[in-house]
Formats: C-alpha cells, structure tokens, sequence
C-alpha cells in the first residue's frame, strides 16, 4: 500500500500541474500575450494606413475571449470610438443563420435537402433554361450550385440610395428571370438563392423569418446583439456609419442607410464582434459535445461543414451555408460580408478551436485577408502554450523601454515590440505581419543585431537614448529612425474642453502642441483631436529657383514628418498677430507666427503667416485646414498682418 502511494504522489501531481496549466487564461501566457500584441498594433496600424474609419476584432480560442477591441471611429462625424460592442452590417454572414434555420427544419422532418424548391414556395417560376437538366433544390441554394443568377432582378447593389426590394417585388419579377447553367454543374454565389432559401424557412415552419431566426436560432445562443435587420434605431448610436471605398482623391463618401428588406436572409444581419465570437465558440462547443442549447445537433454542423461541393475548375469548395477553404494542410470555415459602407468577416479552424473576427465601416477593405493574418499570428502561440512541452521564454521588463514607433522618414513607420525574450521589429504597413517580422537580439549596451532566418546574426541596430533613459532614435544601416511614438499608446482623440470651446483656446492649442525644448516628446494625439475628419495641412513655398511648392498632408503625416525634428532640435513658435472672418458657423484665421529654436532667441529665424479654416458643430471648435506661407526675399508680410 505504500508502494503503491508512493507512486501515485508524482501522477496525482502531474494531474493538478496540467490542469493548473489548462485552466489559467490562455491570454497570460507570454506567447499569446506578446501574439495578441502584435495582431493589435498591425490591425490599427493597417486601419491608419488604409485610412479606414473604424475596424473591430476578436479572437476566440475555445470558450476563451482572448482580446476583443476596437480602433478608430464607429461614426466619424460623432467620433464615436469603434468597439467591440460597435454594430456592422454583416451582410452575407447572415447566410449562415438562413442556413442554420434550414437545417432546423430539416432535422425537423418539414422538408429534405434533396427537396425542389417548387415544393415549399409555389411561386418558383424562374425560366428554367436548361429544362432537361435537374430540378433546383434547397441544397443547391445552401451550396450555391442552383444555377440560378447572383441576384433578384433590381440595382440594389447600385447607388446613390441602394434601394433593396420587397418579397412582393422579389416575386414579381423571378418570372421574368432565368437560370444561368443545369443545377449542380457550377458554382455562382447567389443572394438570390439564399433570399429563397430564407422564404422556404418561413413556409415550411408556418412562422415570419424574422419570428423564426429570433426564437429558434438567435435567442437561444445568447446573441442578444445579433439581428435579421439594420436597426434604425440604433442609428447615432451603436450603429456603425458606413463609409465608401478610397476615392482617388483619399476620401471615403459616407453610405446611406440601407434595409436589406426581402434580400435579408441573405445580407440583411447586423452583429458585433463579441457577438460573432460567441457564435465561432458555440460551434466548437457543439462539435466538442458541450452545447446543451437544442440549436443544432454536432452532426449537423459537421455535416454543413464539410465540402458537399466542388466547382469544375477546384477553385471553389462550398459547405452547406459555409464557405470550406483551404490555406496549407489547414481548412478554415466561416463566411464573409459586403454590404454598402461595411466588409466583415469570420473565419474558424475547427480543429484548433481558433476563430477570428473583423468587422469594417468601410467598403475596399479585404477584412477576409485580415482575419486570416491574424490567425496566422495567434495560431503558433496558442499551440505553444497548449503544448506542456513548450516552456515560455521569460521577457526581459528591462528591454520594453526600447519598444516604440520609428520612422526614417523614408517609408512608413518601423515598430519595436517584445518578442520571445527579447525584441522584434516589423514595418507598417504591411499585408503579413509574421512575414515581416524580424527579430532581433541583445549583444551589448543599447545595441542589438538582426537575427537572421537561420539563426546567424546579422548587421547591428543601436539605440540612441536620452538623458532620461528612453530611446531618441535608432540607427540601422547608418541610417537614422526616430522614435515618432509608443506602441500600445492610448488613441484616445478626446479633445480637452479648453482646447476647442474657443477660437483663443484651439489656436493656443496649435501652437501648444509644436512647442517645446530639445528632447521633449510632443503630444501628437492632443494635436489630431483638433482636427475635423478629413482635416489637412498645406505647407507652401518658393524652391531657389523661383518654383511655387505645396503638399497636401494629414495631421498624422505632419507627426511623422515633422515630429523628430522638432523634438530633436527644440522648437517654439507663437502668434505675434491675428485677424479674423466670421460667418455663420465658418471662421478664417491669419495668425502670423514667429519661430524660434529656444524662447531666449533674440531673433526668430522663421516668420509666416498661418491661414487657419475653423468650423463650429454647434459642440466645438474643428481644424479643417491649416494652411502656411513663410517670409523671404520678394515676400515679406504686409504690414496689416504685423503687431
């Protein structure tokens, strides 16, 4: 008996180390942790390159959230801040609730896959153009293998309005169109055909569509935010503003407020990222044998997650509502959506119990391709924390101080994280983050060297500090980047009272923000929040040889051109001078301003005139332009704009 108890004190404490380990937060393990930092400074950082205004995200391992958030601007007009809580159009995500409802009713015993679709919608009266070849069936609308057209016959995917029709219009003119290939023979993604595959929920239930996804499908998931509709309602508030596509002039058009109306089993839902998270982890709860919700049977949804069909040319795999890609020895399922002012995609590996979420309110935005980075990012840490094996490197807190945005000026910005246990750096913007990763490794006093793919070190990278112990600049192939930021800095654009309640207090602000002695950092984001959205800068002059100049900027740019120098070499300038126009809600500002590198300079070595446009909401003052001149030979400042 004692032998016995010998033995078992290892096994019993084996038992309670992994357990210890499997239960405590996958997100506090150091890979994850240092994964989840990444995936948030790329994901903001590609929505402040792709000028998008607002983006959210989530990332589910299991029934674990392990970061949910959101950057920019759910309205940018209101500067609502995105969240997770944001609301999107989801657009053709809401197919897989119409196919969930399908299901539903074919576990029921109210209708079969293998049904034609004339059977439940006597109204079916597409010219069928090839009438020798099958029937369309209701697993063909799931497959998008039906061969009926991408859409019901009306421009709702045209502006300006985006005017979706009715059921009765719907109905009205499927008489009028015709099948495009024999059923099952290609694959076309149809709205069309999951617009019906929705009506033969309604008539094989006896229940609204509406009624029926609420009660049997959405209610009982617990997706309180998830809804067969674009809730007027919540329009100003926790609606999302959709926004266009990049023009040529980089500007994005605000989207009209749209109603799916009779396309909304199709493309009609809005969610949130919280709630799509839980939708990704009541499916691995369900396959695991978990869910006791009475949505679905595992075997269902294993069924609809498997491919049922395969286009001729092997470019396309469709499950039953799902989309099945492949992407290595991995498959991924979930679905993506596009709708006026909004892209939003889910994407899961069922195997790995991993789901990613990202939702934009703005069109041109490829968030499928994001969604499946982020996973790239996530996925090896989240199994090198499941692997007990796999001892985390323990971060050094001394290098953390290095951490930062730097810019060379040149291109984009590169960014100093921890990674492992030591650093890594990657440059924005970048469409694979994990590709550009590189890391770096610590050799002596502020000075790292390039770890190369096969583990050899390559050139040197030296930081240049400050008299209080943070970085100045760092130097990489004797080329120097300054240090323009903090990774993980609050992007808080709240503006203080004071700066923007008058016309006084926002051009101080300006001013303010520029200033400062040799080595102080200057607070850019005190500076964005007086800009409008859309507001730039418009630095004007004279080259030698008598060649008028002028760039168009935004107040990010003008930080990240501008900043390091200012800081480097200190700066101050002032208003010596002001006249104003006002009309209405619209004030013009010449503020002649002086420029000094200390403020003991006896003579400025820079004058000019700021030409500010301030425009007035009704709640504050807005920067929506500052334009600027400066004094030289043959242009000096009249002397109505002097003291």
């Amino acid at each position: 008996m004692r032998r016995f108890a010998h033995r078992l004190i290892p096994v019993i404490a084996l038992v309670a180390t992994r357990l210890g380990a499997q239960s405590r937060p996958l997100a506090d393990d150091p890979r994850v942790a240092q994964a989840i930092t990444l995936t948030k400074l790329w994901l903001e950082g590609q929505r402040a390159y792709e000028q998008i205004p607002g983006l959210s995200a989530a990332i589910v391992h299991d029934q674990q959230t392990l970061w949910s958030g959101g950057f920019g601007y759910a309205d940018l007009a209101r500067r609502t801040p995105a969240t997770a809580a944001t609301l999107y159009s989801i657009c053709s995500i809401s197919k897989l609730f119409t196919s969930i409802g399908v299901m539903q009713l074919r576990d029921a015993g109210k209708l079969r896959l293998d049904d034609p679709v004339s059977k439940h919608l006597s109204w079916f009266n597409i010219k069928r153009t090839y009438p020798d070849a099958g029937e369309v069936t209701i697993e063909g609308l799931l497959t998008h293998a039906s061969g009926l057209p991408r859409e019901a016959d009306y421009p709702y995917w045209s502006g300006p309005d985006f005017s979706f029709p009715t059921h009765d219009e719907i109905v009205a003119k499927l008489s009028a169109q015709e099948t495009l290939y024999p059923a099952e023979t290609y694959f076309q993604y149809s709205n069309l055909g999951l617009t019906l595959a929705g009506e033969i929920v309604a008539a094989a239930s006896g229940e609204p569509y509406d009624r029926y996804v609420r009660a049997h499908i959405l209610g009982p998931l617990g997706l309180a935010s998830t809804q067969p509709e674009m809730p007027e309602s919540e329009r100003g508030k926790r609606l999302a503003a959709g926004y266009g596509s990049l023009s040529r002039q980089g500007t994005r058009a605000v989207m009209p407020f749209f109603s799916a109306k009779g396309i909304t089993p199709a493309a009609g839902y809005t969610s949130t990222a919280d709630d799509l998270a839980r939708f990704a982890q009541w499916q691995f709860r369900l396959l695991a044998g978990n869910d006791h919700s009475g949505v679905l049977g595992a075997n269902t949804l294993r069924e609809m997650q498997r491919v049922h069909f395969v286009d001729p040319g092997w470019q396309t795999t469709y499950g039953l509502g799902f989309a099945v890609t492949h992407d290595g020895d991995k498959t991924f399922v979930g679905h993506g959506g596009s709708c006026p002012g909004f892209r939003t995609d889910l994407v899961t590996q069922q195997r790995e119990k991993i789901g990613v979420v990202v939702m934009a309110n703005a069109q041109g935005v490829n968030t499928g391709q994001m969604a499946q980075r982020v996973y790239d990012v996530v996925a090896p840490a989240i199994r090198a924390a499941k692997d007990s094996t796999a001892k985390a490197k323990t971060p050094d807190p001394s290098l953390a101080r290095y951490a930062g945005i730097y810019s060379s000026g040149f291109s984009g910005e590169t960014d100093i994280i921890p990674w492992d246990d030591g650093l890594a750096m990657v440059g924005l913007p970048t469409a694979d983050p994990m590709r550009g990763l590189t890391k770096l490794k610590k050799v002596g006093e502020h000075t790292f060297r390039r770890i190369r793919g096969d583990g050899d070190l390559a050139e040197r990278i030296v930081f240049e500090m400050k008299p209080d112990g943070t970085p100045l600049r760092m130097v990489w192939n004797s080329n120097r980047y300054e240090r323009a930021g903090s990774v993980g800095a609050p992007t808080d654009l709240v503006a203080r009272a004071e700066d923007v309640g008058t016309v006084d207090g926002i051009i101080k602000a300006i001013y303010d923000v520029i200033s400062g002695p040799a080595g102080q950092p200057r607070d850019w984001n005190r500076f964005r929040s007086l800009f409008a959205v859309g507001g730039r800068l418009v630095p004007t002059g004279q080259r030698p040889d008598g060649t008028k100049t002028m760039r168009v900027i935004t107040p990010d740019e003008y930080a990240a051109q501008s900043g390091p120098g200012l800081e480097r070499n200190g700066f101050f300038e002032r208003e010596v001078a002001r006249r104003t126009e006002a009309f209405g809600n619209v004030m013009h500002v010449f503020s002649t301003y002086e420029s000094r590198r200390t403020p003991a300079d006896a003579q400025p070595f820079a004058r000019g005139i700021n030409s500010i446009q301030l425009v007035n909401d009704g709640t504050r003052w807005w920067v929506m332009t500052i334009l600027w001149d400066s004094e030289r030979q043959g242009n000096p400042i009249p002397a109505k704009y002097l003291p």
